[in-house]
């Protein structure tokens, strides 16, 4: 909050928005790259969770924002959707191939 009040709107959803996509990219990558099926399902779920905790946020906060904060939360929901869409894909795909 105190970063917020200090910096300019554009500032702060700049930097999350660049470190929540290395972080997703990153997670994506650990997720395929594990060694052993378990594994890959749990990095998997994982990240899963966190992309859909994340979102679940900017719904949340994309409520009481104003119009340029919406299009602004809006812009990040977009290019996270399809981060999630591909790891709920290989959870499901992950899942089968461990039963």
């Amino acid at each position: 909050a105190k970063v917020k009040s200090q910096a300019k709107d554009d500032d702060v959803i700049k930097v999350v928005e660049d470190e929540d996509d290395d972080v997703d990219a990153k997670a994506i990558k650990a997720a395929k790259g594990a060694r052993g099926k378990y594994k890959k399902l749990d990095l998997a779920v994982k990240s899963l969770k966190d992309i859909t905790t994340d979102m679940k946020s900017l719904a949340r906060k994309y409520s009481s924002a104003d119009e340029i904060e919406k299009e602004k939360i809006k812009d990040i929901l977009r290019k996270k959707t399809p981060i999630k869409k591909e790891l709920e894909s290989l959870v499901s795909k992950l899942e089968k191939d461990a039963i």
